[in-house]
């Protein structure tokens, strides 16, 4: 599917089957997901803002009359910041009071 070399082409194909995947996960997990507590939370919001960022980088890649991949790449950024804080929460003893401190942290900072 992609070439040395991947294209406009090639990542909108690429983009494309994996916002299919994300939202075939989301809808498979919204049903089991009926209590929610802080972790469940963060983990369930990870996965919402993945889905919208897969959808927001394809319809880039759909709508868009050149080739550069600057909003695409600010994009990945916020991905990679939310799968780091994943394997934060992952690797801390209490994971509940470690999404709590962060979403303490970030209200603080606003």
């Amino acid at each position: 599917m992609l070439k040395n070399k991947p294209d406009k082409k090639d990542l909108l194909q690429l983009f494309t089957a994996i916002e299919i995947l994300a939202r075939e996960n989301f809808n498979n997990i919204l049903p089991i997901v009926k209590d929610f507590e802080d972790e469940k939370d963060f983990y369930f919001g990870i996965l919402q803002r993945a889905l919208v960022f897969s959808n927001d980088i394809s319809n880039i890649l759909k709508h868009s009359k050149h080739d550069y991949f600057t909003s695409i790449f600010i994009i990945g950024r916020c991905v990679y910041d939310d799968f780091i804080n994943l394997m934060y929460i992952d690797l801390s003893d209490d994971k509940n009071e470690t999404v709590i401190m962060q979403a303490g942290d970030a209200i603080r900072q606003q």
